[in-house]
């Protein structure tokens, strides 16, 4: 997927028209830092992410701010899952 693609299906996740790489996850969810490492669930259920088979866990999510750290974290769990099939 790509990074625009990521950011498409975040906006759907969180119910909005789009999300931008500035935004603060914050922005769509409140709760701080443990409602964002919570999100960890939501995101490899997501369908589009599932599919690809998205492995993240909360460590990952914890100290995340913005819509750009949270695509690239999930850029980096779908290329290692892509390398591992």
């Amino acid at each position: 997927m790509t990074h625009a693609e990521i950011r498409a299906e975040l906006a759907k996740l969180f119910r909005v028209r789009r999300v931008s790489d500035v935004d603060l996850i914050s922005d769509y969810i409140a709760g701080g830092p443990t409602a964002v490492a919570a999100l960890w669930a939501p995101l490899c259920e997501w369908p589009a992410f599932g599919e690809q088979e998205l492995s993240v866990g909360p460590e990952d999510l914890r100290d995340l701010t913005t819509i750009a750290e949270l695509v690239g974290v999930i850029e980096q769990a779908l290329h290692r899952g892509a390398r591992k099939r």
